[in-house]
């Protein structure tokens, strides 16, 4: 059985979405938020794991409605920054201190200076 479950917070109050996948609570959203006039002049922002399916349907389904933002949630960010520091750093030794020290660039965005930070380590790493 798969289960989709959306936690929806607009202006007005929070409402839970739960249907048989992630196309169906898509369709229950879309007309939510066209019910209630939330599509104009809003960006809709999804906070999500990192599952690549969700990821297109979401973009399947709501890309004619912009602005949208698909933001990694807060477990799934910092698993995927280990993960992907793992393919370029040898051993969490040294690993987990730049994952460590580095945790406010992930969760501000600040993109840039997370390039620039990871260039100064240099290939001996």
């Amino acid at each position: 059985m798969h289960n989709t479950v959306a936690h929806v917070q607009t202006p007005d109050g929070q409402y839970i979405f739960n249907g048989h996948g992630t196309v169906t609570v898509l369709r229950f959203l879309i007309a939510f938020l066209s019910y209630h006039d939330l599509l104009r002049d809003h960006c809709v922002q999804f906070f999500v794991d990192g599952a690549r399916s969700l990821h297109a349907d979401m973009l399947a389904h709501m890309h004619g409605f912009r602005p949208m933002r698909i933001i990694l949630d807060g477990y799934h960010l910092h698993e995927k920054c280990k993960v992907e520091l793992s393919l370029v750093l040898r051993g969490k030794t040294v690993r987990n201190p730049v994952l460590a020290g580095r945790m406010p660039w992930r969760w501000f965005g600040s993109v840039d200076a997370a390039i620039a930070y990871l260039r100064t380590l240099g290939p001996t790493r």
